[in-house]
């Protein structure tokens, strides 16, 4: 059996505007774009014919925003729909509306019979109500902690409740601070000065020496020089001066300490003639000016004795001069040490 398909004229409201037909007797025809339709009666042209009546059910489930359902007679008064219980469509005027939903009759203004108000348990509360005509509702109390308030109704209260500090309060500064003060501004404590110059103490050639109070601040500084710590190996040149017919040297060993200056080593050295007093000069490791022969002492020997001397009127500085009473004109070797001052 063949399908048969039944559809409706259907075109834009504009375009039926436009060729404004004759629909025939129950001829149905379709807004494709406002989705009303309306029925022909064979004499009327489109723009006579009413728009189809809209069941309740057509606007309930109706999702198109801004599509008209229905056209009124007055379009110029506002209207309100009203679905009856009978599932008819009542257009209401205001004063009608008002009625229907228990909220006066006037067509303009509706009247409220009675307002109140109650701050809950926020801690506030309202006076004036209800009011029934006209009249001022004011709020008093006092906003709770608990509700974001202070719970007071002044400003020492409100600092106590909240756990504030009075501005009466001050800060006392103690031992070696200042900048103490109530607390009516904003202060600042800081360190007070110690007496001791900033900077840096103590050296390679110095040590400093630091007092500190019960306080554990540094109230007192100052720097003791080191004394020079060297040392050293070297070997001194050997000159005779007297009763010396050949001299050798050996490496030395010398240390400083401060100003004072050890040596001690082995030099061999072979008297022109016995018992006689054999003279040279031993350069220094460390030069000086020595002045008197207290500056430089020490002994030497080999079994027969010697001694040394200081370099008086010996020149530079540089040497110092060895005294040995020769036993024999033979060559021996001795074993030293001296001590002079750098001055």
């Amino acid at each position: 059996m063949p399908t048969v398909r039944f559809q409706l004229r259907r075109d834009t409201a504009a375009n039926w505007t436009s060729v404004n037909p004759t629909l025939g007797p129950g001829e149905p025809a379709l807004e494709t774009d406002t989705g009303k339709r309306k029925y022909g009666n064979g004499a009327d042209a489109w723009t006579d014919l009413p728009y189809a009546v809209v069941s309740p059910t057509d606007i309930i489930s109706s999702t198109t925003v801004g599509r008209s359902l229905l056209t009124l007679a007055n379009p110029d008064a506002v209207r309100f729909l009203r679905v009856n219980a009978d599932s008819s469509i009542s257009a209401l005027d205001a004063a009608a509306f008002r009625t229907a939903i228990g909220a006066g009759t006037s067509s303009t203004t509706g009247t409220v019979t009675s307002v109140g108000a109650s701050g809950g348990t926020t801690g506030l509360s309202f006076t004036g109500g209800p009011i029934t005509g006209s009249g001022t509702i004011t709020l008093g109390g006092t906003l709770a902690i608990a509700n974001g308030g202070t719970g007071a109704t002044s400003a020492a209260a409100a600092l106590s409740n909240l756990g504030g500090v009075a501005t009466s309060r001050s800060i006392s500064t103690g031992t070696g601070l200042v900048g103490g003060g109530n607390l009516s501004t904003d202060r600042t404590l800081s360190l007070a000065t110690s007496g001791v110059t900033s900077g840096s103490y103590g050296s390679a050639l110095k040590v400093p020496t630091i007092t500190v109070d019960a306080y554990g601040r540094v109230t007192i500084v100052s720097e003791n020089t080191i004394p020079a710590l060297a040392s050293g190996n070297y070997t001194p040149t050997l000159t005779a001066v007297a009763n010396v017919s050949a001299l050798t040297a050996y490496e030395c060993t010398w240390m400083r300490v401060g100003n004072k200056v050890t040596v001690h080593g082995r030099i061999d050295m072979t008297a022109t003639a016995a018992a006689t007093l054999s003279r040279f000069t031993m350069t220094l490791p460390i030069a000086t000016t020595m002045t008197a022969g207290e500056h430089a002492g020490g002994v030497i020997g080999t079994g027969f004795g010697g001694n040394f001397q200081g370099g008086v009127g010996i020149g530079n500085g540089t040497t110092i001069e060895v005294q040995i009473q020769a036993i024999a004109a033979a060559g021996r070797a001795h074993w030293f040490e001296f001590g002079y001052r750098v001055m």
